[in-house]
């Protein structure tokens, strides 16, 4: 009974990483490659929030669009008019921040 467990026991890095080892040289090369994209990346900080603030300012102006569309849902003159001005303000804002990221950047 001892021989059967003996046997069929793992080493705790073999239970943990399981196969592993067979492809380190892959894990390897791709560890390499993350740092030089994130080497490339902080290096081109600049443009990355630049193009981080129009993703932004294009959301902004999305959920502008979805909040008036729900506001045209709303039963009332006063819910609806408080709906519209919020839809509006985040187009504008949306707008504002594609228009000018660098100074939405500063905000």
């Amino acid at each position: 009974m001892t021989a059967q467990i003996g046997a069929s026991a793992t080493s705790p890095s073999e239970a943990v990483f399981g196969e592993v080892w067979k492809n380190w040289g892959w894990l390897l090369c791709l560890g390499i490659l993350f740092v030089i994209l994130g080497v490339v990346g902080l290096g081109r900080l600049f443009a990355l929030s630049l193009a981080g603030a129009l993703f932004f300012g294009l959301l902004i102006i999305i959920g502008g669009v979805a909040q008036f569309v729900e506001a045209l849902k709303c039963k009332g003159w006063k819910s609806l008019a408080y709906h519209i001005l919020i839809a509006v303000l985040y187009v504008v804002g949306g707008f504002f921040v594609i228009w000018s990221p660098l100074a939405a950047k500063q905000l």
